[in-house]
């Protein structure tokens, strides 16, 4: 009975000096904020070409077009210039 006790103490105190360990140890240094810069926007709200309701996703090609998906009132997915001249549209 008497090394089950110590076992247990032993066991407690080597959780308890963890513990402490990561209490004590300082965070990490937070890393550089990304400065982005604003370079444009495209569309409005609605349904008609060029327009959003919902959109959930962007995506771009080789070509630099640009994609992105309406799935909820829209039910499509539309593709753009890079300079965001509307192409086409799928759905």
């Amino acid at each position: 009975m008497h090394k089950a006790r110590a076992s247990f103490f032993y066991g407690c105190a080597w959780t308890f000096l963890l513990a402490l360990a990561l209490l004590a140890t300082p965070p990490p240094a937070p890393a550089e904020e990304e400065e982005y810069v604003y370079l444009t926007q495209w569309g409005s709200f609605g349904t008609g070409n060029g327009q959003f309701q919902y959109p959930t996703g962007v995506a771009t090609d080789a070509a630099g077009n640009v994609y992105v998906v309406d799935p909820v009132v829209n039910h499509r997915i539309q593709k753009f210039t890079g300079a965001g001249a509307y192409l086409t549209q799928w759905g």
